[in-house]
């Protein structure tokens, strides 16, 4: 990647392919949606014990397991169970960062494809 392109979750998918970075059996790489801070125009403030980690995200990849249900798929939007996640972060060569959680397919309480 330069440092011309937008990291998106098909972005992200690539980079993972390209590095032969395969999950085992019913596992699931999630990339997290950013915190939503603002309300329309306004910029919501909180203390920091209020900030809590997004609980929705992109699916960017599948383990190798059969309980996967055929639903999920890269690209998938999610909501996960915060508790049981594996956070890993990330440093491209340009510097740019990004963090993915992993979880196990039970973990996730709703999917939509739309």
């Amino acid at each position: 990647m330069t440092g011309n392109e937008i990291l998106t979750w098909e972005a992200i998918a690539q980079l993972l392919y390209d590095a032969d970075e395969n999950l085992l059996h019913d596992r699931i790489a999630i990339l997290p949606d950013g915190a939503d801070d603002m309300y329309g125009d306004t910029k919501i403030i909180r203390p920091e014990m209020a900030k809590g980690e997004p609980l929705k995200g992109t699916v960017v990849r599948l383990g190798t397991g059969e309980d996967i249900p055929t639903e999920i798929e890269e690209g998938t939007r999610v909501q996960y169970n915060k508790y049981n996640v594996v956070k890993f972060e990330f440093t491209l060569d340009t510097g740019e960062k990004f963090s993915l959680v992993v979880l196990h397919v039970r973990d996730i309480y709703w999917y939509s494809n739309g």
